[in-house]
C-alpha cells in the first residue's frame, strides 16, 4: 500500500539516530519488526503473498541456531510490518510509520515501475536509511528492468538508487547498487527469490540455505514414508499394507513433487479440424471430429529419485485419444475416482530416470481427441498441473465455422471442486471481422500444482 509519509520532521536526526545505534547494538532482537515491508498500492496482493510467504517459511532445522549476521538464525521471520495489516485503527499514519520503520531490523521494498515512481515508497526508504541501515535494504523486483533506460520501465526507486544523506537528501552524484532478488521468470525466478531474500533476511549465503532447503524436502518426504510404513504395520494387514503401498507410490509417480520442475509448458488446443457429429457417429465411435492438443514441455529434473515424467490426458469421448510422442512415453489407463477430472483419463509416461540432475529436458507430443466438444457441457478447454510450473501457455484455435464471442469466455479451475479464477488474467484474444474469437492464449505464471485450469466458452449465440 502507498503509505502517507511526510518529510521527517516531528524528531530530530540525532535522536533518531541514538535511538538506532541502541538497537543496533542489543541485536536484531531488539526490534520490534524483522522486517518492514514497503510497495505501491498497485503492487498490494503481491505484497500480501510475500508478506505471507516469508512469514510462514519454515527454516530448516540444521541452521536454526547457527550464526547469522545478527547472531543465531531463528525458526522464523516473524514478524514482518505491511501497512495496511498494521496502520487500520490509526490516527497518524506518519507517525506510526516512522516508529515502525525505528523498531524493523531491515527494509524490504517491491520494485516497479509503479513503485519507482511512488513518492511514499521513496520516503519510507529515505526515513530507513537515514536510520543507519542502508546496508539493511533488500530489493525485491516484481516488474519493470532496474537499469531501465525509460522512466516508464525503471523499477528503483530514487532513494534505492541513490546514498542517502543524514539530512534525507538522495544523493544523484552516489550511485549504490542495492542487494535484490528478482522475481522475474528471466531472472531468478519466484522460488529462488523468495530464498534469496530470506537468505538476506537471515545473513546467510543463499547457497547455504538452497542446499539445506532440498534436504529438508527430502528428509520430510522420508519422515512421511516413515510414518505411512508405521501405520501399515500398526494396522497387521497384508492386503491394507499392499494397498496402501500402491495408492502412494501411484500418487507420488504422479507428482513427483519436487524432484521435477517445469520451466515452461505450452500446449496448444487446435480445433481447426472440427465437426459437427450425430448421435449415430458417437455410438458407432466414428472418428469424424478431431482436435489436437499440440504441447511442448520443458522440464528439469531436480532430484535423483524422479524418474518419471507424467502428463495428464483426459476426454469425455469414448474413443480412446492417439498420442504422437516419438515413441518417447507410454499411455496408461488412470483409475477413476475423486482424482479424476474428466470422465476418461490416462497418464503420459516419459521416462527421465537416465537424465543428468539440473539440466533441461525438452519434450513435444501432439494428443489427437475424437468427438469432443460436441455438447454445451464439453465447450472447454484447459490444462492440468502436476509438477511445480513457472509459466503455462494455453491456446485455443477455434474453427472457422464455430466462434464463440469475447464475453462468453469463462476462466477458472478445479482442484476437488469448481472455482472461479480470481487472479489477474493475461489472455490475448484474437478476434475476425466479425468480432468473433478466432484464437486466444492464456498465461498462468506459476500456477499451483495438482489444479486443472480451464476457459469456457459458448458458441452457439
Amino acid at each position: 500500500m502507498e503509505t502517507l509519509v511526510d518529510t521527517p520532521t516531528s524528531q530530530p536526526a540525532s535522536e533518531t539516530t541514538k535511538q538506532s545505534a541502541v538497537a543496533e547494538a542489543t541485536g536484531v532482537h531488539s526490534f520490534k519488526y524483522r522486517a518492514f515491508i514497503t510497495y505501491s498500492h498497485d503492487d498490494r496482493r503481491i505484497a500480501e503473498r510475500v508478506h505471507k510467504g516469508i512469514e510462514s517459511y519454515r527454516i530448516p532445522k540444521p541452521l536454526v541456531g547457527q550464526p547469522g549476521r545478527d547472531g543465531p538464525v531463528p525458526q522464523k521471520l516473524f514478524p514482518l510490518f505491511r501497512d495496511r495489516a498494521e496502520l487500520s485503527s490509526s490516527p497518524d499514519l506518519s507517525a506510526v510509520i516512522r516508529e515502525a520503520l525505528a523498531q524493523s531490523a531491515y527494509l524490504i521494498v517491491l520494485c516497479s515501475p509503479a513503485a519507482a515512481k511512488s513518492r511514499w515508497v521513496n520516503q519510507e526508504i529515505i526515513e530507513f536509511k537515514r536510520l543507519g541501515r542502508a546496508d539493511r535494504v533488500h530489493a525485491l523486483i516484481i516488474d519493470g528492468e532496474p537499469d531501465a533506460g525509460s522512466t516508464e520501465r525503471q523499477c528503483y526507486p530514487p532513494a534505492l538508487r541513490f546514498a542517502v544523506g543524514a539530512d534525507g537528501r538522495v544523493d544523484e552524484g552516489k550511485p549504490v547498487e542495492p542487494l535484490a532478488a528478482d522475481m522475474r521468470e528471466e531472472a531468478d525466478g519466484k522460488h529462488d527469490a523468495r530464498l534469496k531474500l530470506i537468505a538476506g533476511l537471515l545473513g546467510i549465503p543463499f547457497d547455504a540455505l538452497r542446499r539445506r532447503e532440498a534436504i529438508a524436502v527430502r528428509q520430510r518426504r522420508r519422515n512421511v514414508q516413515l510414518i505411512g510404513l508405521a501405520i501399515v504395520l500398526l494396522a497387521g494387514s497384508a492386503a491394507l499394507a499392499s494397498y496402501v503401498a500402491y495408492t502412494k507410490s501411484g500418487i507420488a509417480d504422479q507428482r513427483q513433487i519436487p524432484g521435477i520442475r517445469v520451466d515452461r509448458r505450452e500446449t496448444t488446443l487446435d480445433l481447426s479440424g472440427w465437426q459437427e457429429t450425430t448421435d449415430a457417429d458417437i455410438a458407432n465411435r466414428v472418428k469424424k471430429s478431431v482436435a489436437v492438443s499440440i504441447n511442448k514441455f520443458t522440464i528439469v529434473r531436480t532430484h535423483d529419485y524422479a524418474a518419471k515424467f507424467i502428463h495428464i490426458i483426459g476426454t469425455s469421448s469414448g474413443i480412446t485419444p492417439e498420442v504422437d510422442c516419438n515413441d518417447r512415453c507410454q499411455r496408461v489407463p488412470r483409475d477413476s475416482g475423486k482424482e479424476s477430472r474428466a470422465p476418461n483419463e490416462w497418464n503420459l509416461e516419459f521416462d527421465i530416470s537416465n537424465a543428468p540432475l539440473d539440466e533441461r529436458i525438452e519434450f513435444a507430443f501432439n494428443v489427437s481427441f475424437w468427438n469432443a466438444f460436441q455438447n454445451p457441457a464439453q465447450w472447454w478447454g484447459g490444462f492440468r498441473v502436476l509438477h511445480q510450473t513457472k509459466l503455462s501457455l494455453y491456446s485455443i484455435q477455434f474453427p472457422q465455422a464455430r466462434r464463440p464471442l469475447p464475453e462468453t469466455l469463462v476462466y477458472y479451475y478445479v482442484d476437488r471442486r469448481e472455482h472461479p479464477y480470481d487472479d489477474e488474467i493475461r489472455s490475448n484474444v484474437v478476434t475476425d471481422p466479425d468480432g468473433r474469437v478466432s484464437k486466444l492464449t492464456w498465461e498462468v505464471p506459476y500456477p499451483d500444482g495438482d489444479r486443472s485450469y480451464r476457459v469456457r466458452w459458448d458458441w452457439s449465440k
